[in-house]
């Protein structure tokens, strides 16, 4: 019986594999399932061959055989014999796409420890491996946002708009909300959904409205939970656009650290590795964001954590230009040198910041601790001088903010660190 199971896991994993080489869309995330259904299936005949007739697997197997069933459906959906138009614009942005391929990778996750329990010590750690949280994090994130840039390749050779322009009349029941150096922010009702406006204080000038519609056509790329919703813009004036964006409850992330609020530890490395993600979302799509702050970080009422402030980066490198932008609370060290500029690793020395601030849960606990840097920083946000060699967390910190930044991780290698430190 078990043996017939095998050969409809066998039959069901080849037609998976076929359906990938037609998948018009999501391709690296479809692939990647399919190479782990390969990686889980690969070493069934070994595994019978062993335990005799394979009863003690049975139902795993059956569990397998229908996960894999609804795989090979869910992946038949991408394929060039389904309506890839009609998948672009109702399904592959869906947030319901990304959660049914992490509840198809859970579910072959949850079997590995039925279907590897009588293999040798090495394949089953190979295929634990390739199954980890650390490990399947980190793909998934660099999947998705290489499937996005595809897909916004595609949008374009279908001549289809890869932002939307929002009449002013649609912006219902406006109030502002605060004001910084470059924006004035208002809060909206938009077809019945609360909304942020982005109205810029700095004028449009012919070059500078070509780099803002530029910016405008690559916001399609950034579809991420952790990144911070661009709707569109809106004409304000002739001169003069606004940014229509997510609204985030809570405010900024800096906010959040500072306020009275308790926040569990789980919580707390939550939205500490959301906050990664969502770096590292951005730098999947060969963008450096260049002014990440916990005040560039908003939260929701469900305190999940999302980064934002990058968008328009190329319009507003036009007004500033050259130097770190001043709401950057930390100057990195290699911008002691003269026409320096930004890089990812920029970026990540800023990040470790962000992670001290989000690790400690507030920057006032840090008003006494040494200056471990040599830069300039009005509110001393760094790290403890004495960092528990058990914390892998703290240690992470210690390797976002080297001052060399050849040292400094890859925002790859900071998710996996984190997502260990979760599953500790």
């Amino acid at each position: 019986m078990a043996l017939e199971i095998v050969e409809c896991v066998i039959k069901v994993s080849l037609k998976i594999y076929a359906t990938v080489d037609e998948v018009q869309a999501n391709k690296k995330r479809c692939q990647r399932l399919a190479d782990r259904v390969r990686c889980l299936v690969s070493p069934l005949n070994e595994l019978l061959r062993k335990s005799g007739n394979g009863v003690v697997y049975k139902e795993a197997l059956i569990d397998l055989v229908r996960a894999l069933e609804e795989a090979r459906q869910f992946l038949s959906s991408f394929t060039k014999g389904k309506s890839v138009l009609r998948k672009v614009q109702d399904v592959c942005y869906a947030k319901r796409v990304k959660e049914h391929f992490e509840d198809l990778n859970d579910r072959l996750n949850t079997l590995v420890p039925a279907l590897t329990f009588g293999l040798q010590v090495e394949c089953r750690k190979s295929v634990q491996n390739a199954f980890s949280v650390a490990t399947r994090a980190a793909e998934d994130i660099k999947d998705e946002s290489e499937d996005l840039q595809d897909i916004q390749q595609m949008v374009n050779r279908l001549g289809m708009p890869s932002f939307q322009c929002i009449r002013g009349s649609e912006l219902r029941e406006k109030r502002q909300l605060s004001e910084g150096p470059m924006y004035t922010l208002y809060t909206a009702n938009y077809r019945m959904s609360s909304v942020v406006i982005k109205k810029p204080k700095f004028g449009f000038t012919k070059a500078r409205q070509e780099k803002f519609f530029t910016d405008a056509k690559n916001m399609l790329q950034f579809n991420s939970e952790n990144i911070v919703r661009v709707y569109g813009i809106s004409v304000d004036t002739l001169n003069s656009y606004l940014v229509i964006t997510e609204y985030m409850q809570l405010g900024s992330l800096r906010k959040v650290l500072r306020s009275e609020r308790k926040i569990p530890e789980s919580i707390v490395f939550r939205m500490a590795i959301q906050s990664a993600r969502g770096l590292y979302f951005i730098h999947c799509s060969d963008v450096v964001h260049k002014n990440v702050s916990t005040s560039k970080y908003f939260v929701n009422e469900d305190l999940h954590v999302k980064i934002s402030g990058f968008e328009f980066s190329g319009t507003e490198s036009s007004v500033f230009s050259g130097q770190p932008n001043n709401q950057i609370c930390c100057i990195p060290p290699e911008f002691s040198v003269k026409n320096s500029s930004y890089t990812q690793k920029t970026d990540i020395f800023n990040f470790g910041l962000v992670l001290c601030e989000i690790l400690t849960h507030s920057v006032s606990q840090w008003e006494h601790a040494t200056d471990v840097l040599s830069t300039s920083c009005p509110e001393k946000v760094h790290i403890p001088q004495k960092i528990p060699p058990q914390r892998l967390d703290f240690k992470l910190v210690a390797d976002c903010l080297q001052a060399e930044p050849f040292l400094r991780p890859q925002m790859e290698d900071v998710i996996r660190v984190l997502a260990s430190c979760i599953n500790k």
